[in-house]
């Protein structure tokens, strides 16, 4: 019939205007991997068939981005805040509910108060009849590294939640960048340049690790199927752009090698630095990271220690949450020592751990 044949047409005309348009088809950052390798842990992992290969046995040193391209310092970002294992499609549904863009950031100095990019005061959580955070105040000077050490149940990982709005507060105050954000939810923290990761790593298994880093990259309207309808040539411009940021995070850590192997056939430490990629795709400037070498292997611990060292030579502002005193000796940052869901002293982690009741409050001896 007359009706019949016009459906084809159109279809025959969309499928012509896709073959041109998208050859790679409307969703390329699902597709497959062929090819096995190998990483240093002896998991497996896959790449595509005649991909290009990453330069191998890059070290992970930080660069300074040029003005002129697309870089980690770039800005919207996108909060990409990652951590572990499960399946596919619950880490998609988890790592889409805390993705959204961040605000655009200049130079950390200049927009950053005298008294820190990030401050808290007075900062108050209970579950029922227990005080998890009580009274806490926080600096995180701007373009440093700061960690919260602290025996387990000590309220660290709450207080990451309660600054990034994943956890509604009792009272207390929070500015970023002198700017008040008590009570904004996740996405307009992220908006204004603040993420956190958590302690595990949620990457999509069988996806390869740019593509994992690429969720990261804000202003991807690649992604959305309206787009790709609509504007196809506008969705490949924004999937390159988000493609060349990607590369840069995993230049930052070390993992522009290991670009087209599967995520899930990474060693842990790998996957630990392939997290920490996909938050600095995000553009943010601040990065809370909640145990970044929680079951790392200990020859992957400098690997990250270096890593996180070098952040600050971005632009970033970190604060860490972890339990490895030997990591944080290779970081050499100031932290804040938490019992009980209260600070009872700030310092050097030897300062710290000199102190006898403290001692006993971590080791119990």
């Amino acid at each position: 019939t007359d009706a019949s044949f016009v459906r084809l047409a159109i279809y025959g005309a969309l499928l012509v205007l896709l073959m041109a348009f998208r050859p790679s088809g409307l969703f390329p950052e699902f597709r497959r991997t062929t090819r096995i390798a190998r990483g240093p842990t002896g998991g497996a992992a896959s790449t595509r068939a005649g991909d290009r290969p990453g330069p191998a046995g890059r070290t992970p040193v930080p660069r300074q981005p040029s003005s002129g391209s697309t870089t980690l310092q770039r800005a919207p970002a996108r909060a990409a805040a990652t951590a572990s294992g499960g399946a596919d499609d619950s880490s998609r549904a988890q790592s889409r509910a805390v993705a959204a863009p961040a605000a655009a950031t200049t130079a950390v100095a200049a927009d950053a108060p005298a008294t820190g990019i990030l401050t808290v005061t007075g900062l108050h959580k209970s579950f029922g009849g227990i005080k998890a955070v009580q009274g806490v105040d926080l600096v995180l000077p701007a373009g440093e590294v700061t960690a919260l050490i602290g025996p387990n149940g000590a309220g660290k990982s709450t207080i990451f939640g309660l600054i990034t709005g994943f956890i509604a507060p009792d009272k207390g105050d929070v500015r970023l960048r002198g700017q008040d954000i008590l009570g904004k939810s996740p996405q307009e923290i992220s908006r204004l340049g603040m993420v956190r990761s958590f302690q595990d790593v949620r990457l999509f298994r069988r996806m390869t690790v740019l593509e994992n880093a690429m969720f990261g990259v804000p202003g991807n309207v690649g992604v959305r199927l309206g787009t790709l309808l609509v504007n196809p040539v506008a969705a490949d411009r924004a999937e390159r752009r988000a493609r060349d940021t990607a590369m840069e995070a995993l230049e930052t850590v070390g993992l522009a090698d290991k670009a087209d192997l599967v995520a899930g056939g990474l060693g842990h430490g790998e996957q630990k630095l392939a997290a920490i990629a996909r938050i600095l795709a995000t553009g943010a400037e601040v990065m809370l990271l909640d145990e970044p070498t929680s079951g790392v292997d200990p020859r992957w611990v400098e690997r990250v220690a270096e890593t996180i060292r070098g952040l600050p030579q971005l632009g970033k502002t970190v604060c860490i949450v972890e339990h490895n005193l030997g990591f944080l000796e290779q970081i050499g940052a100031p932290c804040y020592f938490l019992e009980a869901g209260v600070v009872r002293k700030k310092g050097t982690l030897r300062d710290l751990m000199a102190d006898a009741e403290l001692r006993q409050a971590y080791f119990g001896v």
